[in-house]
C-alpha cells in the first residue's frame, strides 16, 4: 500500500472515530442530542454510534494476536482497564469533596465499591459513567481473543474460521439479548452477557479489514440507496417504532436484538462511507484527528465538561439573564444528576458539545505529555545506567 493511500485510510479511521464520539456526547445533551443527527426517529443516535467504535476495535485487531492472547490482554489491561479504574476512582474522591458541600451526585468514594463495581455493576456511578463502554469493551476483548485462538486450533482455513465466529457471535449476541428480555436477570449478569453482546461487530470490523475494505467500491448512490431501503424494512417490521437502543443496560432490544444488530451495521456502513467520501475530498483537518485519536478521555471527561458548564451558566445566571438558551436549567439537577444539561434548546446543545469535547482535549493534551515527559525521563534514566 503507497503511503498516500495509508495516510488517507488513516486519517479515514480518525474521522469515522471523530464522528462516533461526537454522536456519544450529543447523546448525552439529553433530547436535543436524539434529533440533531436523526431523521424522524429512524436512525438515531443510540442505533449506531457504540457499534462503529465496536467495528473500528475489530478493524484494528490484528490476526497474530490470536497466537500471543496473554500478551494482547495484558496490553488491554494497560490501556483500557487501569484508566477505567484510575479515572473513576478520581472521579469518586471529587464527589466525595463535593457531597461534603452541598451536592448529592453519584458514589462518594468507597474502596470496596472502587474495586468491585465494574465486575458486578453495569455502570460506574461518577462523572466517568460512560467508561461503563471501556470495561465491557476489555471483557468483550478478552472473550473474543480467546475464543478465536481456540478456534484457531480447529479450523485451519482463515476465511471458513472468521464466517464460523461471526456466525457463532452473532448467533450468542441474540441469544443474550432474548435471555435478558425474557428472564430480567440482576445486574451483574447483564454485565457479562452485555459484553457477549457486543462481539459480532468487533468480529465484523476484523472481517471488513481483511477481506472486504479492498473491495468495497459499490457506487455511492446504489450503497446509500440499500442502506436506506433496509433501515425501512426494519423499521416497518420492528415491534417499536424507535430504534433507540440502551446497550449499557440492554435496554429496549426488542426482537431479541435483531433490529439492533440490523441498524448497528447499516449506521455503521453509513457513517463509514461518509467518513470515505470526506476524507478522500477533504483536507484533513488536525482538530479531527486529535478528537479521533482521542475518543477514550472524551468518554471519560466530556461529563465534567458539561458539569463545568453547568456551574459557569450557575454563576452568570446570576448577573445576566440568559434564558434565552439555557431557558430550563435546573438548580437542583445540577446538584444532584450526573447527566444533567439545560440543552433542549439546539443552541445550548452546541454550548455542551465544545464544553464538553474542549474539556476532555485539554485533559488528554495534559495526559499525552505528562507520558511524554515520565517517557522520556525514564528512557534518559535508563540509559545512564
Amino acid at each position: 500500500m503507497n503511503t498516500s493511500k495509508k495516510k488517507e485510510l488513516n486519517y479515514q479511521v480518525s474521522l469515522l472515530q471523530a464522528i462516533a464520539i461526537i454522536l456519544v456526547v450529543l447523546g448525552h445533551t439529553e433530547k436535543s442530542g436524539h434529533t440533531a443527527l436523526s431523521i424522524l426517529n429512524w436512525a438515531p443516535i443510540y442505533s449506531c454510534h457504540l457499534p462503529i467504535f465496536l467495528f473500528l476495535s475489530g478493524y484494528l485487531y490484528r490476526s497474530d494476536y490470536d497466537r500471543s492472547p496473554i500478551s494482547f490482554i495484558l496490553k488491554k489491561v494497560k490501556t483500557l482497564l487501569i484508566p477505567f479504574y484510575l479515572i473513576n476512582g478520581l472521579f469518586l474522591l471529587i464527589q466525595a469533596v463535593m457531597n461534603d458541600n452541598g451536592f448529592s451526585i453519584g458514589r462518594s468514594f468507597s474502596f470496596s465499591y472502587w474495586i468491585s463495581q465494574p465486575w458486578d455493576h453495569a455502570q460506574p456511578m461518577t462523572f466517568a459513567i460512560p467508561t461503563w463502554f471501556i470495561f465491557a469493551l476489555f471483557l468483550a476483548y478478552i472473550v473474543f481473543c480467546l475464543v478465536r485462538c481456540l478456534i484457531s486450533f480447529i479450523i485451519k482455513n482463515e476465511l471458513i474460521r472468521d464466517i464460523a465466529l461471526f456466525v457463532v457471535f452473532i448467533c450468542a449476541g441474540i441469544l443474550s439479548v432474548h435471555y435478558i428480555n425474557l428472564n430480567n436477570p440482576p445486574e451483574i449478569q447483564i454485565v457479562y452477557l452485555r459484553s457477549v453482546i457486543m462481539i459480532p461487530f468487533i468480529q465484523l470490523g476484523h472481517i471488513y479489514k481483511k477481506y472486504l475494505e479492498g473491495k468495497d467500491n459499490i457506487n455511492n448512490i446504489v450503497y446509500f440507496s440499500v442502506l436506506l431501503l433496509i433501515q425501512v424494512v426494519v423499521v416497518l417490521k420492528a415491534k417499536e417504532p424507535a430504534l433507540k437502543f440502551g446497550l449499557y443496560g440492554i435496554k429496549d432490544m426488542v426482537n431479541s436484538g435483531v433490529p439492533f444488530y440490523i441498524t448497528g451495521i447499516t449506521g455503521t456502513a453509513f457513517w463509514l462511507r461518509i467518513s470515505r467520501i470526506l476524507s478522500s475530498n477533504t483536507k484533513e483537518s488536525k482538530l479531527v484527528s486529535y478528537i479521533g485519536q482521542n475518543t477514550k478521555s472524551i468518554m471519560m471527561f466530556h461529563l465534567f465538561g458539561f458539569f463545568l458548564l453547568n456551574c459557569l451558566i450557575t454563576v452568570i445566571s446570576k448577573v445576566v439573564d440568559i434564558s434565552r438558551i439555557f431557558y430550563n436549567y435546573n438548580n437542583d439537577r445540577f446538584h444532584s444528576d450526573l447527566y444533567y444539561t439545560a440543552a433542549e434548546n439546539p443552541r445550548a446543545t452546541l454550548f455542551y458539545l465544545i464544553f464538553g469535547i474542549g474539556f476532555s482535549l485539554i485533559m488528554a493534551m495534559i495526559i499525552n505529555r505528562t507520558k511524554g515527559y515520565l517517557h522520556t525521563k525514564t528512557s534518559r534514566k535508563n540509559k545512564t545506567i
